[in-house]
């Protein structure tokens, strides 16, 4: 934030015809030996605007508020003094927050915009001359930056409405739910149960945890498959067991041969005290769609 020079503003009438490298308010017209930095060798000045309200300021750049910027060298980023020169052929000027004038309620602090360069300045030395600064019109040009998508514009981003999957080969609903719903790359399944695929909701559990943990990975399968995925595309399951202490381990040795080693799916396992239909185990999981 920028010093407010309500002193010197208080003692004329009309606004400051510029700014200086500190934003001094000055009234006479802009010249290179009036900057604040009496050893600069290059200066500017340039059109900017409060990023708030678009107030209008003329203001003074030297190597005193040109700044560092980071640029490549070798290969490698690093931080160095960049000539104006070359700060205005980027479109990087920088003046920061608009001169302390009070221009907008949103106050000091709202930052500005460059928008161009009115004039440019470089000391230039000929043999035998003490440096006298020299005009430099090529430079003088509208400031195009590139134009920064608001936090609204990044939020809109393409979202893909769900998708409900029943698949019709799975083992029949117990409840009102899909077999499962798709969001962007992402698929949720609902958890399944050791239920055959071609019997009612009422059929006969395959008896103990072993081939009711091979039924339920199996019934992942037809669904996975319903909607052209795999096992191999489950990134998480959460498994729940009704004899938690009795059948983890069988459980285990089951569920674990369905995967590959080094492609294990992250997974919970919990213990709880009933599951649909009298199952043993219910698993379900969460699959993505490969990019």
């Amino acid at each position: 934030m920028h010093h407010f020079y309500k002193d010197i503003l208080d003692r004329f009438d009309g606004p400051p015809l510029w700014f200086d490298e500190n934003a001094v308010p000055r009234y006479e017209s802009f010249a290179p030996d009036r900057l604040a930095n009496i050893y600069s060798n290059e200066c500017a000045l340039v059109a900017i605007e409060c990023q708030s309200c678009a107030t209008e300021f003329n203001v003074a750049f030297s190597e005193l508020n040109a700044g560092r910027q980071t640029s490549k060298i070798d290969g490698k980023r690093t931080l160095r003094q960049i000539s104006i020169a070359e700060q205005i052929a980027r479109g990087t000027l920088h003046y920061g927050d608009p001169p302390n004038t009070q221009c907008c309620a949103a106050g000091p602090s709202m930052n500005s915009v460059p928008i161009a360069v009115l004039e440019y300045w470089q000391k230039v030395t000929a043999e035998r001359t003490p440096p006298q600064w020299v005009k430099e019109p090529s430079l003088e040009r509208e400031i195009k930056r590139p134009k920064l998508q608001s936090m609204k514009q990044h939020a809109v981003k393409s979202i893909a409405a769900p998708t409900f999957h029943n698949i019709s080969s799975a083992p029949e609903h117990v409840a009102p739910f899909s077999h499962a719903v798709g969001a962007d790359n992402w698929v949720i399944l609902t958890g399944q149960m050791p239920t055959q695929p071609d019997g009612g909701k009422d059929d006969a559990l395959v008896t103990g945890i072993k081939a009711q943990t091979a039924q339920v990975m199996e019934n992942l399968k037809i669904v996975l498959d319903g909607i052209g995925l795999g096992l191999e595309d489950i990134v998480q399951c959460r498994c729940f067991l009704t004899e938690f202490e009795r059948d983890y381990a069988a459980f285990n040795d089951d569920y674990q041969s369905f995967f590959p080693a080094d492609r294990l799916p992250a997974r919970t396992t919990v213990g709880v005290t009933a599951l649909a239909v009298g199952a043993l185990v219910e698993i379900d999981c969460i699959a993505r769609r490969p990019e």
